[in-house]
């Protein structure tokens, strides 16, 4: 069995995700009815995840933070206008712009140190809650609640069911709990007092070198 680098599957997944984004493959939405419908929704991922590897793997580009700025800034103004437009082509052009700049500047975000723990909490057992919430917020939906009231019931669900299964790691990891090892969540240039910062956006001056 050939095993694919990150940035090959990514190259494998951008078809994909363009044509599913276009939706050419299924509507950009529920199919069917049902909360066990399938959504054509998870076929725009595939390019963003294996790019978000591609990333988080690879060494830093010269530029790299103003490229995300530039592509994600482009995106999301080009987005903004194409909002009411029936126009697939630019809409999926726009959503590409925008996501893959906002993916390229992550490197540079994790380079802060700040720390807030309801949302550190999310941060690490991310899989969870992005596995799950369409699932609770379907639940919700059909029962007629409201919009606030379903983000709330959503948010309070995943809390409390994530909280119980993390005390179960044996039936945790099959919902996409992550065990943490000791001192998880701490990143060692957060605590090091000799650790550099580094700016968000790279200086590149001549004189920088």
């Amino acid at each position: 069995m050939v095993r694919l680098p990150p940035l090959g599957l990514m190259l494998l997944a951008a078809p994909v995700t363009v044509a599913a984004l276009d939706g050419l493959i299924v509507p950009p939405g529920p199919v069917g009815e049902g909360v066990f419908s399938f959504d054509g929704r998870f076929l725009h991922f595939p390019f963003f995840f294996f790019l978000g590897m591609v990333v988080a793997r690879g060494a830093a580009v010269p530029g790299q933070g103003w490229l995300g700025l530039a592509l994600a800034g482009g995106g999301g103004v080009l987005w903004a206008s194409l909002y009411e437009v029936a126009d697939p082509v630019s809409r999926t052009m726009a959503q590409m712009m925008m996501d893959s700049g906002l993916i390229a500047l992550l490197p540079m975000v994790r380079a802060f140190s700040v720390r807030i723990p309801v949302l550190s909490g999310f941060g690490q057992q991310s899989l969870f809650h992005y596995l799950w919430h369409p699932f609770i917020i379907g639940i919700a939906t059909a029962q007629g609640l409201s919009a606030p009231v379903t983000l709330l019931v959503a948010v309070l669900s995943l809390i409390l069911s994530c909280h119980m299964l993390q005390r179960v790691p044996a039936v945790g990891g099959w919902f996409g709990i992550t065990a943490r090892k000791a001192g998880a969540g701490r990143r060692q240039d957060a605590i090091s007092p000799h650790a550099e910062a580094r700016p968000l956006i790279p200086d590149l001056s001549p004189s920088s070198g």
